[in-house]
């Protein structure tokens, strides 16, 4: 199976985008995460890392990796889209403390 960034530059390629020095950032900040995230957690974790990769970019690649089936949005309670990896994880089900709102 390959991995996710192998995935995610072959969908660039086939859509005739580049891979960015800003998109590999992201991806990897994204699978260092290793839990379920939300685009401003990412953001966050991008600037104590001293990233300036500007929120737009941030968005625009989740949209990417959603559309190249490497991440997959979910939406709980709380009405936030959170996104969770896709490749190279097994289906299961979410536990959200209501009280907490921990996934």
């Amino acid at each position: 199976m390959k991995d996710s960034v192998s995935v995610f530059k072959e969908y660039l390629k086939s859509e005739k985008l580049k891979v960015t020095p800003e998109r590999q950032v992201i991806i990897k900040t994204i699978f260092s995460l290793g839990k379920h995230f939300e685009a401003d957690e990412l953001l966050v974790k991008l600037r104590q890392r001293k990233s300036k990769i500007a929120k737009a970019s941030i968005y625009r690649t989740l949209k990417l990796l959603v559309d190249a089936g490497i991440l997959r949005p979910v939406i709980f309670t709380d009405r936030h889209r959170h996104y969770e990896q896709v490749i190279g994880q097994k289906h299961h089900a979410h536990l959200i403390c209501l009280k907490l709102h921990f996934i």
